[in-house]
């Protein structure tokens, strides 16, 4: 029965002439330094020792063939927290649950017994999975670089050095022959086992292990010189692991005892001094259990500080209920949102519930405004949002009734109470008592009044696209309406024509109707200009005659009368324009009229200047006062009601000496001419 692979010597080994050449290292020892280590819990990672590196996943310098050539496929093999396997591709960041066919192809070109012949003894070790993670985050779980190793000086990190061993302990190495173990953790054991029979320590290095130990019974239970040495390597962590965790469990029982100690004292708080307490806990066993003071000193340390942050945190408690106390207060105060803060704080400070709460003394004047402005900034976005929902409200109620009331209007005009003529004192009464009326009243926007405007103006819009259709009726019937023609036979004929002559079928005959109506103001309108143009062209005779009886010589006396002086009238042409007999009498009974009312008017006015001088006016011309006499050109006597007031023309400049009483073309000739003969003058009076 041969022995396993990692226990077979070679043939120099035999002959037992073990040479330590650069040579030999090189041929038979890897360049690399990874080993396989497992952490407290049980994960494999791998520690090289020269770089003092640490990986999760395994070194390509620890891989076979087989395990390099799935290294390098995109696929990678992971498994989840409950053993179920998946495979992610690193480029694609895919994940699947079924074995990709790249890697099931790379896996059915290694046969088993191929396999087992070439996989060194170190693989077939259980091979710790990495997490179930891509590869991203795998990679970023690594374990601590600085986690404890065993200490090298830079002479231990070197190769070890090239010596030949003496030939009596060539000889006697050679002699010892160890025994088989069938799987390479039985081998690692019994060299862990050997190691610890000759108190190997960290402080160990490779090379002084393999000075001292070559020779002696069991150091060649691992034969391969590689494997060997990564066997030494594990038992050096091994042993450190174990080493720290004796420590650990010492500072945690020793951590216990000395909090226990320090708890049942009242005494000591998170403001004590070191070394009051090393006063006070001399001689308590606890105490003296650290064998140093500077761990008593780290472990006093340690619980002062979590006695600190415990009354932070209980103070920061206190605060924050006492916080919540005072915004749970303010909710119940009466405060709106522009109360003051020294209103405010003159509410709460006199409450008795603020008054009776210990807690309100954690409560600082920052914290106390700080809640009062977030309870004020609640109660402005309460208030805005109230308003603006009451605005909407009192909007759709708006809308709702002007809706309403425009419905209201509708019907009417449906069942024709509403037309073009009609006014809002003749459809108010309907409609006054009307909830849909009087809802309207007093809101904003569009009064009733405007909606009732707003139906007549579609109304005549309407009437407008509509109104040439009747007319062209009209013209194409021939009708011609007058002012006394019957409006119904009309409308029947126009709405016959309309429907033999297929015309517009939207024409009703309110509208037909309503182009009649129009028609005949239209006619009426233009008779009554007509009549006051006719009523201006007399009046401005009239005028004209008036104005020309001013300057008849001798002038008329204010006793005669229209039968006595018509002879003279006569030869006026004035009188002659107005056809008349009434009119002429008219116009010369308001010129007496309007002479003695203008005579009775200048009494008063010539008493207080003076006496009228009959002698002197003719010689001189004026008024005499006393002593004094006043020159004054003699004035146009014209009317105050004269025509054409705008136009008002100047008289002769001198008093006018008439050849002859009864010259009229004299005073005709010397009067003014008589403006306004186009039918352009004035309007005053009427005709009586």
């Amino acid at each position: 029965m041969s022995a396993p692979p990692w226990q077979q010597v070679s043939q120099d080994e035999e002959e037992g002439s073990i040479e330590y050449s650069t040579k030999s290292q090189e041929a038979t020892e890897p360049v690399s330094d990874w080993h396989e280590v497992k952490t407290e819990d049980g994960r494999v990672y791998y520690y090289d020792s020269i770089s003092r590196k640490s990986v999760w996943e395994k070194p390509e310098e620890l891989m076979n063939e087989f395990e390099r050539k799935l290294s390098k496929l995109a696929w990678k093999e992971y498994t989840t927290a409950d053993g179920k396997q998946y495979w992610y591709n690193v480029n694609t960041r895919e994940s699947v649950w079924e074995i990709p066919e790249e890697f099931r192809k790379a896996i059915a070109e290694e046969t088993l017994p191929k396999t087992k012949q070439t996989l060194p003894p170190a693989h077939h070790k259980q091979e710790a999975r990495p997490e179930p993670y891509p590869e991203s985050e795998a990679q970023s779980a690594r374990p601590d670089r600085e986690q404890a190793t065993p200490s090298k000086d830079a002479s231990s990190r070197k190769r070890a050095p090239n010596f030949v061993p003496s030939k009596e302990k060539r000889q006697r190495r050679g002699d010892h022959r160890e025994e088989d173990f069938d799987t390479y953790e039985a081998a690692e054991r019994a060299f862990f086992r050997f190691l610890d029979s000759f108190n190997v320590t960290p402080s160990w290095t490779w090379e002084k292990a393999v000075h001292e130990l070559c020779t002696e019974k069991g150091y060649y239970v691992i034969k391969n010189p590689w494997e060997r040495k990564c066997a030494f390597d594990a038992y050096i962590m091994n042993y450190l692991t174990e080493q720290s965790d004796r420590e650990k469990n010492r500072i945690l029982t020793l951590r216990k005892d000395f909090f226990g100690l320090l708890k049942s004292r009242n005494d000591i708080r998170s403001y004590t001094f070191w070394r009051t307490v090393k006063s006070l806990l001399a001689d308590q066993p606890a105490f003296l259990a650290a064998p140093t003071e500077f761990e008593r000193q780290l472990l006093f340390f340690e619980y002062r500080q979590k006695l600190k942050e415990d009354d932070e945190k209980q103070q920061k408690d206190n605060r924050k209920a006492a916080f919540d106390d005072f915004c749970v207060l303010l909710s119940k105060l009466e405060l709106d949102p522009y109360t003051r803060w020294n209103t405010a704080q003159e509410k709460f400070e006199s409450d008795p519930r603020y008054q009776k709460n210990p807690n309100m003394k954690n409560l600082s004047h920052l914290e106390a405004l700080t809640a009062y402005e977030s309870h004020i900034k609640q109660l402005e976005r309460q208030y805005i949002m109230e308003k603006q929902r009451l605005k909407k409200e009192k909007y759709r109620t708006e809308r709702k009734n002007r809706d309403a009331f425009r419905i209201l209007l509708l019907r009417l005009r449906q069942e024709k109470k509403i037309n073009l003529r009609t006014k809002w004192k003749e459809i108010f009464p309907l409609f006054k008592d009307d909830p849909r009326y009087l809802n309207m009243l007093g809101q904003p926007g569009s009064t009733p009044l405007d909606l009732f405007w707003d139906n007549i103006i579609e109304l005549e819009n309407d009437f407008r696209e509509k109104r040439n259709v009747v007319l062209d009726c009209l013209q194409l019937l021939k009708l011609k309406v007058e002012e006394d023609s019957d409006i119904s036979l009309f409308v029947q004929r126009v709405m016959q024509g309309l429907k033999e002559n297929n015309m517009d079928e939207s024409v009703t005959e309110d509208i037909v109707l309503e182009v009649i109506f129009r028609i005949k103001e239209k006619i009426a309108h233009r008779k009554a200009d007509e009549k006051k143009a006719d009523e201006r062209r007399i009046r401005r005779k009239i005028d004209n005659l008036r104005s020309a009886i001013k300057y008849i010589e001798p002038p008329v006396p204010l006793t005669a009368t229209y039968e006595e002086m018509r002879p003279v009238l006569s030869a006026l042409p004035e009188f002659s324009a107005i056809d008349s007999e009434e009119y002429r009498a008219a116009a010369f009974d308001k010129y007496i009229r309007r002479q003695r009312e203008k005579t009775t008017s200048e009494k008063p006015i010539r008493a207080r200047r003076g006496y009228y001088d009959e002698a002197e006016d003719g010689t001189r011309g004026g008024y005499s006062s006393g002593a004094r006499v006043y020159e004054t050109k003699p004035s146009l006597d014209y009317d105050e009601d004269y025509p054409m007031k705008s136009d008002q023309h100047v008289g002769p400049s001198g008093p006018v000496q008439p050849s002859s009483r009864n010259d009229f073309n004299f005073l005709q000739s010397n009067a003014p001419p008589a403006s306004g003969m186009d039918g352009e003058s004035s309007e005053e009076g009427e005709i009586h």
